[in-house]
C-alpha cells in the first residue's frame, strides 16, 4: 500500500469508529474474495484485480469498496 492509499485507509478507519458503525476496513482485498464466476477465464480476470479499501459487515460480507485514484492511475 502506498503512503497515500495509507492515509485513506487510515481516514476510512476513523471514520468508521468515529460514527460508531459496525464494520471493518480491510485493504488491498482481491476481487476474487468477494466475487465469482462459473467461467474460470472470467474468475481469472476478476481474481487478477484489488481492490485498495474494502468496508465489510462483522459477518464477513462486503459493504462497500473504496478505489483510491492516486499518482498510479
Amino acid at each position: 500500500m502506498s503512503k497515500a492509499e495509507a492515509r485513506v485507509f487510515y481516514m476510512a478507519e476513523d471514520l468508521i469508529r468515529e460514527r460508531g458503525l459496525n464494520l471493518r476496513v480491510m485493504a488491498q482485498v482481491s476481487l476474487g474474495e468477494v466475487l465469482s464466476s462459473p467461467d474460470p477465464d472470467a474468475f481469472g480476470a476478476i481474481n487478477s484485480k484489488r481492490v485498495d479499501i474494502l468496508l465489510v459487515s462483522n459477518s464477513g460480507e462486503p459493504v462497500a469498496a473504496i478505489e483510491f485514484q492516486g499518482d498510479g492511475h
